[in-house]
């Protein structure tokens, strides 16, 4: 590998698979269960300076790529989606702009379907790497977690009414990108201590 790795997602044979960037292009890494490399590859779209920043393994035991360009100037940054076989060939790639990148995980909701958290953009992909839905939500994720009932959880912030201001957020958003639960905090204490479990009074807009 010639970049940098930023994100490991683990596949059906008990290995792993690494994306991110190298010089000028996207970099998937797949290692086996004891961490020897099976194979890396290196990927352009539209000849962009991509890099990754999320990957799975889908049913088919191919993989969907995430990531973006991060030198074209906002609000007209691009990002893309590909779909590779098992070995690491690139079927399809998708490229979209937006102005927010997409987010740093997919998650495997149901049968056929991957939703990408993202900053304002929340996606959903089938196993094909093909958009199934797309929705915009004023929330900037952090982090996330799939439920039991495969809704994501996110933290993060988002803004005030007047759109001035941040303030620490979480939201609750079911498998078709509805947002079910919305809570936001006063404070970066408070709101750390409610992800941490020991306070559980927000707010709810």
């Amino acid at each position: 590998s010639n970049g940098f790795l930023t994100f490991i997602s683990e596949t059906s044979d008990g290995g792993f698979v690494l994306t991110g960037g190298g010089l000028g292009f996207a970099e998937v890494l797949k290692i086996d269960v004891v961490g020897s490399p099976q194979w890396c590859k290196g990927y352009t779209v539209d000849t962009l300076n991509i890099y990754g920043q999320a990957i799975i393994q889908a049913d088919d035991r191919g993989y969907l790529v995430g990531g973006g360009y991060p030198k074209h100037p906002i609000p007209h940054d691009i990002y893309f989606t590909m779909k590779l076989d098992s070995d690491g060939n690139v079927i399809h790639a998708l490229t979209t702009q937006q102005g927010t990148p997409v987010g740093a995980n997919f998650f495997k909701t149901g049968t056929n379907s991957y939703f990408m958290p993202g900053n304002a953009f929340f996606m959903c992909f089938d196993s094909t790497g093909n958009l199934k839905w797309e929705k915009y939500i004023t929330f900037y994720c952090g982090d996330e977690a799939i439920k039991p009932n495969k809704n994501i959880f996110c933290i993060g912030k988002a803004f005030d009414w007047n759109q001035l201001n941040f303030y620490w957020a979480a939201a609750d958003i079911d498998t078709m990108g509805n947002v079910v639960n919305f809570l936001q905090y006063n404070s970066p204490d408070l709101f750390e201590q409610y992800c941490a479990g020991s306070f559980t009074d927000g707010s709810i807009i």
